[in-house]
Formats: structure tokens, sequence, C-alpha cells
């Protein structure tokens, strides 16, 4: 079995009580929100480079092509390297507690 990350333990420990604290619920979600942020921009930046337009960024996240440049267009890099989109695709470790 793969090995677990602190947050991911800490989140199994907290569902399991009986009652969770929400401010540790927060904590946790905070925490998995800002790892799969990071995750979306760089297949943002990946996709960009392959050349996937701002319409279909937008459906895949399920908002309109407008919204999807607005939030990522400043992650998105003008002309990157071959090497550089696959640096994009490697995914952070998951997040730690």
């Amino acid at each position: 079995m793969a090995e677990r990350s602190g947050a991911w333990e800490a989140w199994e420990r907290l569902i399991r009580a009986g009652d969770p604290d929400p401010m540790e619920v927060l904590r946790l979600a905070g925490t998995y929100q800002r790892y799969l942020f990071e995750v979306q921009d760089k297949a943002v930046r990946a996709a960009r480079a392959q050349g996937r337009t701002w319409e279909e960024i937008g459906e895949a996240v399920g908002t309109t092509r407008q919204a999807a440049w607005q939030r990522f267009s400043k992650v998105a890099p003008a002309n990157p390297s071959k090497e550089a989109i696959k640096d994009m695709l490697r995914q952070p470790g998951p997040p730690e507690h």
C-alpha cells in the first residue's frame, strides 16, 4: 500500500472523531485546496503550452473561457520548451499537514 501523507492521516483521524473541530477541518481543507490549486496551475500551463484554448481549459474546469483566462493567464507561460512542459506536468507530492 502506498505511504500516506501526514495530511491524509490527519484527515482520517479527524473524520473518525465523534465531534470534529471545525477549525481543524478548515485547516486541512486549506492544505488540500492549496495543493490542488498548484496541480491545476501546472496542468493549465502544460495545456496552454500544447496549444489548448481558453475555451477548452474553461470547459475542463467547469467555467467560461473568460473566467479561465482571468484565473490562469498569469500562470501560463508564453512559449515554454518541451522540457519545460514535462516539468510542468510533474505533480508535487501530496500535501503535508
